[in-house]
């Protein structure tokens, strides 16, 4: 017995260390992917661009956005084709950080997917549905800023 629980005590211990490794494979790979961009800790792919001259966001902004946000396996784990309007308004600066960065480079009229990791998303601890340590993909179009 105390040998098994020394080895879940280890594993226990292990697994941040195995989804940080894994995470950092991912990232690793998808920068090398076509299309995709890297600012510091977020990729990103340009699906579509509005006018060059429209207003990017502050962090002090309202925006209004269609977005599906999913796992790397594929699972959507929530999405604005959820709302009847099937798009939604946040005040720009309560959404984790990775949305706070991303939009700010963002203009009305682009959609992009996103790539979060954890430091940029939920982190450590996750929230809900989602587990702890998780890279995130957010496939955002920014219809309006306010």
């Amino acid at each position: 017995m105390r040998i098994l629980v020394g080895v879940l005590g280890a594993l226990a211990l292990a697994g941040p260390c195995l989804a940080q490794d894994a995470n950092a494979q991912f990232l690793a790979q998808n920068a090398r992917a076509p299309g995709v961009n890297t600012i510091p800790g977020i990729q990103y792919k340009v699906l579509k661009s509005g006018p060059s001259d429209g207003a990017h966001p502050q962090r002090s902004s309202t925006i209004r956005v269609r977005y599906e946000g999913k796992f790397l396996d594929g699972r959507i784990f929530d999405s604005s084709k959820n709302d009847p309007e099937g798009a939604v308004s946040f005040p720009l600066e309560r959404l984790i950080p990775g949305w706070v960065t991303a939009l700010q480079l963002m203009r009305p009229g682009d959609e992009w997917i996103v790539y979060l990791p954890p430091e940029y998303a939920y982190g450590e601890a996750g929230k809900d549905a989602i587990p702890p340590n998780s890279i995130l993909e957010f496939r955002i179009e920014l219809l309006s800023v306010n």
